[in-house]
């Protein structure tokens, strides 16, 4: 009986993506949140939670309306589902930004014409240790990017489509998207979608894709969408709109407030990072870049994607605050690009699995190198050694796969276990270095003294807030000479404040039930001035204080 070569094809690659999904979520229920972002982005919504006020935020029982709540939204409703868990904090971000993979592959296969070419396009996304990384890390930006990107996918398969029955649901899918983007992290979403429309327009002088928007249905979807909760937390905040628009945004672009500032190359070589098991194929994408793949309407898909990616990077490079997972979103469109260029030089996979190899094995060897001289013990060496290892030897078998004559076939689909080893190599090595000290967690430190907390304890944080600890003890704390962050949320608090060491020394004075979580600063400061109590616990970054 003949074989249905498609249907063959049909089923690999569903068995890639069925495989894919398992090695994404594979670290994501065992590893601690990590400070502060993982923190932070789990506690908010237990907050929320367990307030049932789903309008304004709140963290450390005070408002935190920096960021809206799409993410805030959803990861309540996971708790509400399924309890409070380390995966379950990480569910938003770790599913969003996996979606990312077979939207890149759906999109790359629409505007190529070719399952091959898109298949490749996410293989190359996959295999990307920035996007792993950063994907498997509870912030805004994986989510954040996933709706961005198919904003922008939306907009560009629209704008190239000549049907106008066709390329009204493309483009009225990019305004909801890009509503809730907005949603997931604020009006940088309309900000670099307008600005690489804006810098194609300029740079093609074709203003037409301007005319093809849908402008009064698309910007009532977006409304409709945006409007209600900007709204309601405005009704609920006063100061809301000043503090999210201007403070937030405007400030953290244009000033150095927010205390993040790194050079302007800062992102360039996290780029190149980022794109380092294809960067031989940069030269052949820049140079596509020239070449006129123009639709029936004239629009240059190839060419905006390129610009895309150049507008989110300058961007952020013009930017006074900057972190390394500002430029994510540039990841799934250089992916698109590179899809091409991967068919042509198929044996290209067994260099990108070279690369990862020997990247999984010199930051493997980093680690424990750091680990050794920060005098780490044992137990944190072992298991430190265990994961790095295990990271080594997926990325080896990657490698060893790689070499076999199927792989560097034209056939995408004998590159998976590349991609797949790459997944589970960079998640290991994100596992080995939750051992690494300063450890960037709080679950074994609380995990001591848990037992020291009860119903009436009063629980201080003293000098700094560790965003894990509420999250890992299941209740808020009493800051004390700290703001931070939480300076906005402090000054609209109904409870007062403890703004200095010596408050909070007058206050631990008072107390007969108390814990402290105190940065060692702090610590010795209070130490040399008599504070009673007692140290039962100790961290890299902070020490634990009884007064019992």
């Amino acid at each position: 009986m003949p074989v249905d070569r498609t249907d063959v094809t049909r089923r690999r690659v569903l068995a890639f993506w069925l495989v894919l999904a398992v090695a994404w979520f594979a670290t994501g229920a065992i590893r601690p949140l990590l400070e502060p972002d993982e923190g932070r982005y789990a506690e908010i919504p237990r907050e929320m939670w367990l307030s049932g006020d789903w309008v304004t935020p709140h963290l450390n029982g005070v408002a935190y309306i920096e960021k809206p709540p799409l993410q805030y939204w959803a990861t309540a409703a996971a708790y509400t589902l399924f309890g409070l868990h380390e995966w379950t904090a990480r569910l938003w971000s770790l599913v969003l930004s996996l979606l990312a993979l077979p939207l890149v592959y759906a999109f790359t296969s629409r505007l190529r014409d070719s399952r091959e070419t898109g298949l490749a396009a996410a293989i190359a996304l996959a295999a990307s240790p920035y996007y792993v990384l950063v994907g498997q890390i509870n912030t805004l930006d994986g989510a954040f990017t996933t709706l961005l990107v198919a904003a922008v996918f939306a907009l560009v398969l629209g704008q190239r489509e000549p049907d106008a029955a066709r390329r009204r649901p493309l483009l009225l899918g990019a305004w909801v998207a890009l509503a809730l983007a907005v949603l997931s992290k604020g009006i940088v979403a309309p900000l670099l979608a307008g600005g690489t429309l804006a810098a194609y327009s300029v740079f093609t002088r074709d203003f037409s894709p301007w005319r093809r928007m849908h402008w009064l249905p698309g910007l009532a979807i977006f409304a409709l969408i945006v409007v209600p909760w900007f709204w309601l937390v405005s009704a609920r905040n006063p100061d809301f709109l000043f503090f999210f628009f201007v403070h937030e945004h405007f400030m953290r672009f244009l000033t150095t407030v927010h205390d993040r500032v790194e050079p302007w190359w800062y992102f360039g070589p996290i780029a190149l990072v980022a794109l380092l098991p294809w960067l031989w194929a940069i030269p052949g994408t820049i140079r596509a870049l020239r070449v006129t793949d123009a639709a029936a309407t004239g629009f240059r898909p190839t060419l905006f994607l390129g610009l895309w990616f150049v507008v989110v990077l300058v961007f952020f490079s013009l930017s006074g605050s900057k972190l390394a997972t500002y430029i994510l979103p540039c990841m799934p469109a250089a992916a698109a690009l590179l899809g091409p260029q991967l068919l042509r030089k198929p044996r290209s996979i067994k260099t990108a699995a070279a690369t990862t190899a020997i990247l999984i094995l010199l930051t493997a060897a980093g680690l424990y190198i750091a680990a050794l001289r920060r005098d780490s013990d044992g137990a944190s060496l072992m298991e430190l050694a265990t994961w790095a290892g295990l990271g080594v030897a997926v990325a080896i078998a990657a490698w060893y796969w790689s070499r076999r004559p199927a792989a560097a076939a034209a056939d995408p689909v004998s590159w998976a276990p590349v991609a797949i080893g790459a997944v589970l190599a960079w998640q290991f090595l994100l596992s080995s270095a939750a051992a690494l000290p300063p450890v960037r967690t709080t679950k074994a430190l609380v995990a001591e003294v848990r037992h020291l907390v009860g119903p009436d304890t009063r629980v201080y944080s003293v000098g700094s807030y560790w965003q894990t600890v509420p999250v890992y003890l299941g209740r808020t704390v009493q800051l004390a000479a700290y703001r931070g962050e939480l300076a906005f949320g402090l000054d609209h608090a109904a409870v007062g404040e403890i703004p200095t060491l010596e408050a909070f020394a007058a206050a631990w004075q008072r107390d007969t039930d108390a814990i402290a979580f105190l940065t060692p600063g702090a610590q010795a400061k209070l130490a040399a001035h008599g504070l009673p109590g007692r140290i039962v616990a100790s961290g890299d970054r902070s020490i634990v204080m009884v007064r019992q």
